[in-house]
């Protein structure tokens, strides 16, 4: 019998306000598992880490506008949405920035790979982009595919695991970005 169901999600329960946000974290989790199967991608799989490590996080201040953004982005994300508050406000407090870019500057390419220190999952705080996609062997940046704008996040795949961008993301104005590396 599978665990993946409404009993995957109880231990998490107290970190959701209310049973219509746990419906919604359910819905969102089982239509991501079936669109996942119909696309391009299959799962998504985090790399090993070696928590023995002298590990300190970083926390970068904010004002609370700025840090109520990145957290409503972050728990629009599945991999964060069952995130216990305490962890969730550890993890806002970690994001970088801001990052100011200007109309045509290049966020990142397809293809490239995302070292450890580097920008890997982004807010937008000001601004909006542009998120392009080649086919095998088309000129970049391809074909707009999705936008972003205030309150969007992007780059989450880059956050888990070191595989190449699915996407170029390039600045359509002038932004602000918050960034959290691996």
């Amino acid at each position: 019998a599978s665990n993946f169901g409404k009993e995957a999600i109880e231990p998490y329960q107290a970190a959701l306000p209310s049973e219509e946000d746990r419906e919604a974290v359910f819905s969102q989790s089982i239509n991501m598992a079936v669109t996942l199967r119909k696309g391009r991608r299959w799962c998504v799989c985090g790399e090993s880490w070696d928590s023995s490590k002298d590990w300190i996080h970083h926390q970068t201040a904010k004002a609370p506008m700025q840090a109520k953004r990145i957290m409503d982005a972050c728990m629009k994300l599945f991999m964060f949405a069952l995130m216990p508050s305490e962890d969730l406000k550890v993890l806002v407090g970690a994001f970088k920035g801001p990052l100011r870019l200007r109309a045509g500057d290049l966020v990142f390419r397809q293809g490239q790979y995302v070292p450890p220190e580097e920008p890997a999952l982004y807010v937008v705080e000001v601004g909006s982009l542009r998120g392009f996609w080649a086919q095998g062997g088309a000129p970049t940046p391809g074909e707009h595919v999705r936008s972003f704008g205030p309150g969007h996040a992007f780059g989450e795949l880059g956050l888990l695991h070191d595989a190449p961008r699915p996407l170029t993301v390039v600045a359509r104005t002038d932004c602000q970005l918050w960034w959290i590396d691996r």
